[in-house]
């Protein structure tokens, strides 16, 4: 610590410890909001998981009580829901002759191997 005028603190130790104090808070709200962001990536995914029937039993009832307490969840999982019906709709299939072009490219592009 600085040296003490007087028994009081000189100016410039009030400043930097104010600064030392607001640079810890921000800090914290850096690591809040990152922890935030990872949480709602990791809910989305097990929405996801929700959504294409792979998840345990405990997992959908809980799942399931979050889309009915908290809108958020409840409207991404509707988002989901609409997408995988969407996707589910059409199926395409490639013609034969697509499946030969990417295998003869897949043969001619694959590494070559010296035995």
């Amino acid at each position: 610590m600085r040296a003490r005028i007087n028994g009081l603190c000189r100016p410039g130790d009030l400043f930097f410890s104010l600064l030392y104090t607001i640079f810890g808070l921000l800090g914290l709200l850096v690591s809040v909001y990152k922890i935030l962001s990872m949480k709602q990536e990791f809910t989305q995914l097990q929405l996801t998981r929700l959504v294409y029937g792979e998840t345990t039993r405990a997992e959908s009832d809980m799942l399931l009580e979050l889309t009915q307490t908290v809108p958020q969840i409840a409207k991404t999982f509707e988002t989901l829901k609409k997408g995988k019906e969407a996707l589910g709709r059409d199926r395409f299939s490639p013609s034969e002759m697509v499946i030969n072009r990417i295998l003869g490219y897949s043969a001619s592009s694959a590494p070559v191997s010296a035995s």
